[in-house]
């Protein structure tokens, strides 16, 4: 649901520049909130053996960003929300990201 969001955004700009653009910048916002409740909660099912499964993420990341976005929302970088969603997102595994 994230990448179908964000499949429209070519530069960080066009979250920015339309009304449209902010509605999605929202949606994806909340959708990567949601993502790390998410993977919090893999984690406690698989007992911390998930994560250590995937070295090449960056898990304690994942965690900042919800917390950034939650607790300083009118912070929000939308150029570091659209790096998160081309080069983050789609290295996590399909069961995060369902």
């Amino acid at each position: 649901m994230i990448t179908q969001r964000a499949a429209v955004a070519a530069t960080p700009d066009d979250f920015l520049l339309s009304p449209d653009g902010m509605l999605r910048l929202d949606a994806i916002c909340i959708n990567l909130i949601a993502l790390d409740e998410a993977v919090k909660g893999l984690d406690k099912i698989t007992r911390g053996e998930l994560l250590p499964g995937y070295p090449e993420i960056y898990w304690s990341g994942v965690m900042k960003m919800r917390n950034k976005i939650a607790h300083h929302y009118f912070e929000m970088d939308a150029e570091v929300v659209f790096k998160t969603l081309k080069e983050d997102i789609p290295m996590m595994p399909p069961l995060c990201t369902a």
